[in-house]
This record gives structure tokens, sequence and C-alpha cells, in this order.
């Protein structure tokens, strides 16, 4: 059985582990396209999300490259994801593939479909197994995301430009190919050697941009028109709190840490949004 997933951005990576790591045999999205979107355009409904789009696009993508196992997340709120995977899964099916779909529902919706699911994903795997592969996922999660947060510092300040886009390059192929927790820590020490051996020139003027916006706009390149990379490359900082490993602390760990910093947006944004916007808040 091969599976294969949407593309996020970077996260593709710590995804393909989370699924190695779990027996599967993985084929990774091929990175989103002009003819990834032209696919998606072509089989979806005419005024769908932008993302919804580019996922079937990916998976079609996928399936060519001999996917027969896709998963997706469920959802529940206001935004329309919640029931992406459903309209996905009759638009592939309507073309013809034959494929089998597992949709990981969020547990706030229902712990019941969300073990249901797990259950698909993990195959009889021990429990023992289970936890390597979501503790490789993690680490891999926040080496990536420590990673992006000092190349978005650098590359403002890079004196030649792209210099930083190559070591990031050259940054996720070290952490992408770290198989176990000691080598993954090695990995996320040599990706910030590789970044910080940038040459800069030491700037105090540096303007700094907040990124703010929907879930997966935000995280993936294709879709914002790689708007860090190329407002790094003005020389502008750009700060982003969205992150991979800060929606899995909020949506599915929720330490007191996490609850404590949401309750303090809430509040700050209490004055101007009262309503719960969904991935795109």
């Amino acid at each position: 059985m091969k599976v294969s997933f949407p593309r996020l951005g970077s996260a593709t990576l710590a995804i393909k582990t989370l699924f190695e790591s779990l027996g599967w045999e993985v084929v990774p999205p091929p990175p989103s396209s002009k003819r990834t979107l032209t696919l998606g355009t072509r089989y979806s409904p005419e005024f769908i999300c932008f993302p919804f789009k580019v996922n079937v696009g990916n998976y079609l993508e996928a399936l060519e490259k001999g996917a027969d196992t896709i998963v997706m997340l469920g959802g529940c709120g206001p935004c329309r994801f919640g029931y992406y995977a459903q309209i996905q899964r009759l638009i592939l099916q309507d073309l013809g593939y034959q494929f089998d779909m597992i949709v990981l529902e969020l547990p706030q919706r229902s712990w019941r479909e969300f073990l249901g699911g797990i259950r698909k994903l993990t195959r009889g795997n021990s429990l023992k197994e289970i936890r390597r592969a979501i503790q490789l996922t993690w680490a891999k999660i926040l080496a990536i995301d420590e990673v992006e947060e000092k190349v978005r510092q650098v590359r403002p300040r890079e004196l030649t430009k792209g210099a930083t886009t190559r070591a990031y390059g050259k940054a996720l192929g070290l952490i992408d190919r770290a198989k176990d927790p000691e080598a993954i820590e090695t990995a996320q020490k040599a990706a910030l050697q590789e970044i910080g051996r940038v040459p800069t020139r030491s700037r105090n003027d540096v303007l700094r941009v907040g990124l703010v916006g929907e879930f997966y706009t935000v995280l993936e390149p294709f879709a914002n028109q790689d708007i860090e990379r190329l407002l790094g490359e003005m020389g502008v900082e750009v700060v982003r709190f969205l992150t991979v490993s800060e929606w899995v602390r909020n949506n599915l760990v929720r330490s007191s840490e996490s609850k404590k910093r949401r309750e303090e947006i809430h509040q700050a944004a209490y004055p101007y949004i009262r309503n719960f916007v969904g991935g795109h808040g």
C-alpha cells in the first residue's frame, strides 16, 4: 500500500516521516505547481476554496505516481475544511480512481471517529512503534520550525540574494535524512549552523512585518506565492506565529501553556472578532 497526503510546505517532510515510521510506503506529493493548480481547478467546484483545488491537484499527481491511499484531516467549525475530504473523495471516484481515503477527524469533533482513523493509519503497529513514530515526527516538526525561524531572521540581512534560500534547502535535506532522535538532534544543529554561515550585514533598520492568515495559505509557499522568501529578499524580516508546532499544541495537545496563550489571543481579539472563524483565524 502506498500512501500520500496534501502537500503542506516544509511540514511535508515531517508527515512523510510519520507514515514511514508506521511502515507505509510513502508517495510524497510533488511540489505544488501551476500544473497542480490547473488539475485541481479543472475538477473542483468553481467557487470552492483555493486550498481545496490545490489539494485535489496534489492527490491527482500522487495517484499518477502510484499512490493508492490518501490521508486527509477532517474537522468542524465555520470554514469548509471539515468536508473537504468527503467532496474530494467523490471527485476522484468520479474520475475513475480506485483508492482508499483515511480521514482523521479532529478529537474535538468525535473521539470515536478520530480513533477509528488512527486505527486505519497504524495498521496493527504496537504502542511502542506508534509512540516512536510520533516522537520522531514531533522532533522533526520542532527542528523545522526552529530552522525556519532562523531563516526569517537571516534572509533580510544576507549579503548575497538567494544565499539563505540555498542554505535552507540544504538544511531541510539534513533534517529529512535523519531517521532517529539522535540523528534529528544532530541534523538540527547542523542545519542551524548551515543557516548561520550565510554572510550577513549588520542592520538595525530592518522592517519587521507580521504574517497572518488562513492556516494552509500561510504555511504552503505555493499558496502564498512564496511571500516569506519574497519579502525576506526585499530586506523585510517576516514574523510568523502560526507554525505546525503551535497548531499541534493548540489543537491536539492543549497544554496549560497553550490554553493560556489561546485565552490571551481571545481577549485581545474580542473587541473585533467575537466568533470562532476556523482556519481563517
